[in-house]
């Protein structure tokens, strides 16, 4: 049996990829933005932080179907970070769901899961202290799922911290 929040999770990740069938009809002429586009936005310099290979990315259309992905991998002694950007224009009411969690917690023996806002962007922090795991998702025009996630943290507040580098405003922008 799972917990409450992590059924909030699946779910919302289904409809974000488009499997739920609200997910997959909406915004069915919308074009993902090249993952070229997006690179750039995962490429940041981190103070302290080196990015570990190469950013790496993709786009897939298929008929009712589309997105982008690109991400990059960080390392700062036993901590590693990957910021990962979606696009998926499919994915508006699964958004709008992650804007109601704003007043969500989650407390169990595992995890702590809650409702952020992080420069006007609703999203969903989680830390799991035993396995110093770490992430933030956030959502930007309502199409932007913006992942950060860290191995070797203590909690959740460097995540945000380091979350400030990346340009949430210019990928607003592309969005348009």
């Amino acid at each position: 049996m799972g917990f409450p929040g992590k059924r909030f999770l699946v779910v919302s990740l289904c409809l974000c990829l488009g499997i739920g069938s609200v997910g997959g009809a909406l915004a069915a002429a919308a074009e993902p933005v090249n993952f070229k586009q997006l690179l750039p936005l995962v490429t940041v310099k981190l103070p302290g932080w080196e990015m570990e290979g190469d950013p790496r990315g993709s786009t897939m259309k298929n008929p009712g179907f589309t997105f982008s992905e690109v991400e990059a991998t960080y390392k700062q002694g036993d901590k590693t970070l990957v910021i990962r950007i979606m696009d998926n224009p499919q994915a508006a009411m699964a958004f709008m769901a992650m804007g109601y969690a704003q007043g969500m917690v989650m407390e169990s023996t595992e995890e702590t899961i809650k409702g952020v806002k992080i420069s006007d962007c609703p999203g969903i922090e989680t830390f799991r202290p035993k396995e110093k795991e770490a992430k933030i998702d956030l959502i930007t025009a309502n199409r932007f799922m913006v992942t950060m996630e860290g191995q070797g943290f203590d909690n959740a507040e460097e995540l945000k911290n380091l979350l400030q580098h990346v340009d949430l405003a210019k990928l607003a922008e592309l969005a348009k």
